[in-house]
């Protein structure tokens, strides 16, 4: 959910308080266990799977519109009629973004994010809050105006910055990993997923410097958009996959038609053992 949390980041730089938009708050403190996330609430109000919720959410981050919305419900629930698919998405719309009042956006829970948003993506010289990476010439206002193209203006916004969590923490393990001598290579990143291929004797300090590069990059993020401090809902990854193949999730088996027994199984290891393995330490013992 980087790319939820750090479009909810920027709103609360904007009014100066770490959770202090609906929106975030509900990014903070919301469990998927108990059905408060946003997608498990935009599931809950759509009548959609979350996984289709999720669809639904960053588009609607992305700054997709009534007509794609309405598309995706008439393709997540079949049976709604045009009219009626409209009506959720419309309803949704108003209780998310809200209503454009003088300009802005207000009454929703995601306005101050949208205005923060288009701010960046209006403004003469657009750049990422943390890295301050240009958006391109294809889509820059001294090429194209201020208003056309604002889809992908404001998916600029969020995307790059989400490029720019990826580049700031693998810089960070890249620097520990260097630092405490521990035997890793990154193999490849999917998305917000990084996979490391990592000497076994090193995993335990590894997870422990992945779980810290974490930490440093939302630290450095927050502070970038002029907030001093770090919810610890955020601060960690839930979990660290230790597993021997790249799969979903580390706890299915991947049994496949040409593979009917599966693999044995891989582990999530989450912050909390991570210290209890490493003493907190990334020296070696």
């Amino acid at each position: 959910m980087q790319e939820l949390w750090i479009s909810d980041l920027l709103a609360d730089g904007h009014v100066g308080i770490i959770g202090g938009t609906p929106s975030s708050f509900q990014t903070l403190v919301g469990s998927k266990e108990d059905g408060t996330d946003p997608h498990s609430m935009t599931a809950s109000l759509l009548g959609i799977s979350r996984d289709n919720a999720k669809t639904v959410v960053y588009s609607r981050r992305y700054s997709a519109g009534l007509k794609s919305m309405i598309n995706y419900m008439r393709e997540f629930r079949k049976t709604l009629t045009s009219a009626e698919a409209k009506q959720l998405a419309s309803d949704m719309f108003a209780k998310t973004k809200g209503k454009k009042i003088e300009g802005r956006w207000r009454l929703g829970t995601e306005s101050v994010m949208f205005n923060e948003l288009e701010r960046i993506a209006t403004s003469s010289d657009p750049r990422t809050p943390t890295l301050k990476r240009t958006m391109s010439d294809a889509i820059h206002p001294r090429f194209t105006g201020h208003k056309d193209y604002l889809t992908s203006k404001i998916n600029f916004c969020v995307q790059s910055s989400g490029v720019d969590f990826l580049h700031i923490c693998l810089t960070a393990v890249d620097y520990l990993c260097s630092k405490y001598d521990i035997d890793a290579r990154l193999c490849i990143t999917i998305h917000d997923e990084y996979r490391y291929i990592v000497l076994a004797k090193d995993s335990a300090r590894f997870c422990l410097a992945l779980q810290i590069a974490h930490l440093w990059t939302r630290a450095y993020i927050s502070y970038s958009v002029g907030l001093y401090d770090l919810p610890a809902s955020v601060a960690w990854f839930s979990g660290v996959d230790i597993d021997f193949t790249i799969r979903k999730s580390p706890d299915k088996p991947a049994i496949t038609p040409s593979q009917p027994l599966g693999l044995p199984l891989g582990r999530v290891t989450t912050i909390q053992e991570i210290l209890e393995v490493t003493n907190g330490s990334l020296l070696k013992s």
